[in-house]
């Protein structure tokens, strides 16, 4: 019924094993009596229904408590899951949890009768700043979602980061991954794997955000490529990643004791590694190494660190800053300003080292 509207006695073939008209009689009554809002009776044509989100899970044993430190848990996924949203006090008051999952989290806290005693946790104990996140489309993924589970395809517009304008798709969803904030959908089109922000949803002329069909994308893999998302996952670097060897690269980055501070317990990449004892560093400075396929994400990433961080490898990083550095100089002049790196301290070019796998020399995968 999540997938499609059935008539009672559509129900009843489908079943496996086969169950009676009474039994199926009684689970509608039940269905319609437990989730008025999700049980949709077809008023043009009497006897069909449809269950719209997925269905519910029943549990086989009943939950008679609950410890305080997974109520905090729920908290803390309610705050995260939550739209963005910036008034004042918007948790405190209580009508900040929009959104498919900070709903949901929020409505079984208050079926089991515990809004109070949340309350008295969040926001004063526990908060959660979205600052910063775009806000994706009402419904998006929860329509996604449901795509995922029933294993059908969708049709949508969307808005490229780099396009004047949006163009239609046709894909796959294959999993949807939070990623810096954000919601991110994995999915088959036009042959390959690709990742969509749900935030670049777009509607046309006011129709449906997305669209369900039946028709897969051509080429669709059997068995889904989950073992290639998990390979992207594993080298991305940040939202950006590739499952195709010549998109990896070794990045060598010199940075300052103080950008070490914030980068030094944090996994960047494959293979990281720190050299802290280079006898021609500066007193403070560092080699960061590490292979990721994230180059566009890792371009900004370095942008940010300004002073505190020079790129060594791969070239194309090197000369994508050199580049950045030669505008952001005509911008404020040649003048020289506090902060980053010292006059004197001089970070030696990088000569020779050792490959960290079996990289080229300017980090592609030979």
């Amino acid at each position: 019924m999540s997938a499609d509207e059935h008539h009672a006695a559509d129900l009843r073939t489908l079943m496996r094993p086969r169950v009676s008209a009474r039994t199926i009689a009684s689970d509608l009554a039940w269905l319609r009596r437990t989730f008025p809002d999700q049980f949709l009776v077809n008023e043009q044509r009497q006897g069909r229904y449809r269950f719209t989100g997925l269905p519910p899970r029943l549990l086989s044993a009943p939950i008679d408590h609950m410890a305080e430190d997974e109520l905090a848990g729920l908290i803390a996924a309610r705050g995260m899951l939550r739209m963005p949203d910036n008034r004042p006090g918007a948790e405190r008051a209580g009508d900040g949890y929009s959104g498919t999952l900070a709903h949901a989290v929020d409505r079984l806290i208050r079926r089991a009768g515990l809004d109070r005693a949340a309350a008295d946790i969040a926001p004063d104990t526990i908060s959660v700043s979205r600052f910063g996140a775009a806000p994706e489309p009402p419904q998006v993924f929860a329509e996604l979602m449901l795509v995922i589970v029933c294993g059908d395809s969708v049709r949508f517009l969307y808005q490229g980061l780099h396009d004047a304008a949006a163009k239609p798709a046709h894909a796959y969803p294959l999993r949807l991954v939070f990623i810096k904030n954000e919601w991110f959908c994995f999915a088959w089109s036009a042959g390959r794997i690709k990742q969509y922000r749900l935030t670049r949803f777009v509607s046309g002329d006011g129709g449906p955000l997305i669209e369900r069909v039946r028709e897969a994308p051509a080429n669709l893999p059997r068995p889904l490529p989950h073992a290639e998302i998990d390979r992207i996952l594993a080298t991305a670097f940040g939202a950006t990643g590739s499952q195709h060897a010549r998109d990896r690269r070794r990045f060598v980055l010199a940075v300052s004791d103080d950008a070490w501070r914030h980068l030094r317990d944090r996994v960047w990449g494959e293979q990281q590694r720190w050299d802290d004892q280079h006898p021609s560093f500066p007193p403070g400075w560092r080699r960061l190494t590490f292979v990721s396929t994230g180059l566009e994400e890792i371009k900004y990433w370095v942008a940010g660190l300004a002073a505190n961080a020079r790129a060594e490898e791969p070239e194309e990083l090197v000369e994508w800053m050199k580049a950045q550095v030669g505008v952001m100089a005509g911008w404020y002049g040649s003048q020289t300003v506090g902060g980053g790196v010292d006059a004197q301290e001089k970070i030696p070019a990088r000569h020779s080292a050792s490959g960290v796998d079996s990289l080229g020399p300017h980090g592609r995968a030979r």
